[in-house]
This record gives structure tokens, sequence and C-alpha cells, in this order.
């Protein structure tokens, strides 16, 4: 179903003048199976838009709150967590937004953690907590990363030396008084997948970002290379909507032992990082909190809780 002349912003002279063919994406039939789960959902796929976050930060403004997903093929100002610049290529990465009304009864924390571990499972189904033997593992970098890391891992650099697939971004607005229960707000939960194999790394590649800029990219072909990026798109955004409709109603309570598996920096030595320019700070990663922070003992041998937004965390190596 298009969305076109309903609100959303679109880059067509951008799209007109590159003449970018728009694949299948059976954006219908995803659709109806979102339906079922939150009625009035829209879906929408587009050749190219800047950045599919802010066409739904957009929308909102506006005044339709509508919940709403969309993909687009291409982006072309696409952004990461801390106003990091994300790099797509249509055919090759898949990049989309859900845009919704949430109103969880806990602490909205561990939102990312919920994504994340919607994505993962979806893409890599750990029955009994563990890959199935011979495979490599995907795994969660709190509080919002997707990293492989290659078969047989054995020690915290085995870990350290994993390869980044994706990342969550979440944005929020407040809802005009009335419109809503108290604490009630418009939500965006972008996702970016590398699906194919970049050469040379585009998704993961962060541009401007010394730490991760000579970080190689992961992608999904790597250990389920019949995965297409539509196939990707109706795998992971049905296990997105019912993480977060889940999550708004149970918080993260019962979600935590379950990321904890998951995790890449669970047990692990860290550096932490307030952020651009500021000192590293050393601990050991202890796990998560209830609310899903993390958990760290520092250098001084103090435990401090690191909550998302805050720090920046990545294996100490």
């Amino acid at each position: 179903m298009s969305l076109r002349g309903q609100g959303l912003p679109r880059d067509d002279a951008v799209a007109q003048a590159l003449n970018v063919p728009l694949l299948d994406w059976r954006a219908p039939a995803l659709q109806e199976a979102l339906n079922a789960w939150c009625p009035g959902m829209l879906v929408e796929a587009v050749a190219q838009t800047g950045s599919t976050n802010a066409d739904l930060m957009e929308v909102a403004r506006q005044g339709d709150f509508r919940p709403r997903v969309r993909l687009a093929q291409s982006q072309t100002a696409g952004r990461g967590r801390l106003g990091r610049v994300w790099h797509s290529e249509g055919g090759s990465s898949l990049t989309f937004s859900m845009g919704l009304v949430l109103r969880p009864r806990y602490d909205w924390g561990a939102l990312s953690l919920a994504v994340g571990h919607a994505l993962a499972n979806a893409l890599q189904d750990w029955p009994q907590g563990r890959p199935p033997a011979g495979q490599g593992w995907l795994m969660l970098k709190w509080p919002n990363d997707l990293w492989w890391v290659n078969p047989a891992p054995c020690s915290v650099q085995d870990r350290a030396a994993g390869r980044k697939v994706g990342g969550v971004l979440i944005e929020t607005l407040p809802l005009p008084a009335g419109y809503a229960q108290e604490g009630a707000r418009w939500v965006v939960i972008g996702v970016g997948l590398n699906v194919r194999s970049p050469k040379p790394p585009t998704l993961a590649t962060l541009a401007g970002n010394p730490d991760t800029a000579s970080l190689a990219a992961a992608a999904i072909d790597e250990w389920a290379p019949e995965l297409t990026v539509s196939h990707c798109w109706h795998a992971v955004v049905p296990a997105v909507l019912e993480a977060v409709l889940r999550f708004q109603d149970e918080g993260a309570a019962g979600l935590v032992p379950a990321v904890e598996e998951r995790d890449l920096l669970v047990g692990q030595p860290v550096s932490i990082s307030a952020g651009p320019g500021q000192p590293l700070r050393l601990g050991h990663c202890l796990g998560m909190d209830v609310d899903g922070a993390l958990r760290v003992r520092d250098e001084h041998g103090a435990v401090v809780r690191i909550v998302a937004g805050e720090v920046r965390v990545r294996p100490a190596i």
C-alpha cells in the first residue's frame, strides 16, 4: 500500500534522476500480516529517500500518528547512533523504520535490546540457547548493534574481533495534549542490516568515526546465503513488531536473561567512553540489571550502571 499523498516526504527528484527501479518487496502481503498484530498498520516500500527515520518523524510532526513501516532500497542521509552517518545501498542492505504510538508499563531504556534480540532470533535462531554446532554466532552488542562472530568462539579476543552486521536507532516525540494516555510517545524504530557482503563495506562503515571506520562489515549472506533483502524484510519486521508490543506490556525483566545469552560484552573486559575525545575507562562487564542497564566493575572496583545514550562500550582487546 502506498502512502503517497499522506504526508510522507519523498526524494522524487533524486530517484527520477537516478532511475532507481523498485524491487518487489510484497508490501501488501506484509501489511496484511502486520495487521493481525497491529490493526491499521500501513506499509510502504520506496526506491530511495533521505532517511526513513526522518520521514516518519516528520509525519508525526504533521499530526499523523497512524502506525506504519517505511522501507527504502537506498538512503541518501541515513543516520546511526550519536548522529553518525549510515551508508546503505539498494539490493545489498535492508533499511526500514517502524513508527507507532507506545506507552510501556515500565522503563523505556531496554527497548533497543528488545528490538535487537528480535532481529537476532529472526535471522539466526538459537533453539537451545546456542547456535547450531559449527556455525558462527550472531550476537548483540549492547545496546543496539548486531555483530557476527566467526565459528567456534573460544576467547575474549575472538568475540572482540567480531564484525558489525547492523544496528538499531530509536527516536521518540511527545504526543499532543489529550491525544493518548499519559506517558505515551510516538516512537520510530530504525533498522539497518547488511544482507549481501559489501565491497567495499557500506552500511557498517560509519563516516567520520575512527573507532569503526576500519571495522570490516559482516553480512547475513555469510550464514544464510539463500536470504534476499526481501526475504529478510518479511522475516524481521513481524518479529520486531511482536517484540515491541510485548515490551510495551512486560518491560525488560523477562527479556534480560535471553539478551545476556547473546550479548557480546557480558563477562568480558570493556572500555567505556562518554563520547568523542573523552578519556577511556576500563572495566569488566558483569551483565545487565533488570531494566537492561549494563553493569560494569570499573578499574577501581566500583560497580557502575551504564544506560543507553550515556556511553559507548566495546570489547577491550
